[in-house]
């Protein structure tokens, strides 16, 4: 609380801090959400106001990561792409294997 509340005001009167500490349980408990609840606050864990909140997040989430996936996909640098593994027998390792037979081939006339 002194940290984040009362070293960035000036405290001139004993009203002012009791103002200052006044906003900052009012924060902490109805506007603050905390990790140890879910994401929920204090006065919606204690009032059972917030049960929609996991629920909500979770969804939030979700739907973050796909767009995030989906951002990702779309990259067009190489790094980004997944390789191409090639496995004997593969049509892409046969294709190799016909031009690098042909390039031989070629060379071998020459």
């Amino acid at each position: 609380m002194k940290h984040g509340w009362l070293f960035l005001h000036q405290l001139d009167t004993f009203a002012a801090l009791e103002k200052l500490i006044a906003f900052y349980v009012e924060q902490h408990n109805s506007v603050v959400p905390h990790s140890a609840f879910a994401g929920q606050t204090p006065d919606e864990m204690y009032f059972g106001r917030g049960d929609q909140v996991p629920l909500d997040l979770a969804v939030g989430r979700a739907r973050v990561r796909e767009a995030r996936m989906k951002s990702n996909r779309e990259l067009s640098c190489e790094a980004c792409r997944p390789a191409i593994r090639e496995t004997p027998g593969s049509l892409f390792s046969s294709a190799i294997s016909g031009v690098l037979q042909l390039h031989d081939e070629i060379s071998a006339m020459s």
